[in-house]
């Protein structure tokens, strides 16, 4: 089965264990059109679901970079 989603790609600050910091880039992937809606899911709406995403995993000062298309194959 074939999947096509979005990859969007951020650039993050993390803290490490050390309490040093770093710069990582980071990807998210979610699908293409909303679950409840049916919809395409606008770019506004994928950075910011992104964003949301990486600060539940405590990241912080991030920033937007791009977006890719994948395409996921389960098997």
């Amino acid at each position: 089965m074939k999947q096509a989603m979005y990859e969007v790609i951020f650039e993050a600050t993390e803290t490490l264990q050390n309490g040093n910091e770093r710069r990582v880039k980071k990807g998210v992937l979610m699908p293409r059109f909303d679950e409840k809606t049916g919809r395409h899911i606008h770019p506004e709406a994928q950075i910011a679901r992104g964003e949301k995403a990486l600060k539940e995993a405590h990241f912080y000062n991030i920033v937007y970079v791009e977006t890719k298309n994948k395409t996921l194959i389960f098997g």
